[in-house]
């Protein structure tokens, strides 16, 4: 059932159009230039924090742009 209280304080909160903090794997592979598979291992190992949200894995931007910030070159030690 629809919770109307909850829906409401979504809604108050949300901001229209506003990009959402967690991004697929395929949003990731994209912004890397990888493929997935290179971003399931960095899930895998435990250096890249991913949520499992029912049957979706999803990844925080705020964690995604700390494991970024570890990486001694951009782009180059993702593969």
């Amino acid at each position: 059932m629809f919770n109307r209280q909850h829906d409401e304080a979504v809604m108050k909160t949300a901001t229209p159009n506003a990009p959402s903090p967690w991004l697929s794997i395929r949003d990731v592979a994209t912004r890397w230039r990888v493929c997935g598979r290179t971003v399931r291992r960095h899930i895998d190992s435990g250096l890249l924090p991913a949520r499992k949200l029912g049957s979706l894995v999803r990844i925080n931007e705020q964690d995604l742009r700390i494991f970024e910030n570890r990486l001694p070159h951009q782009n180059h030690d993702l593969k």
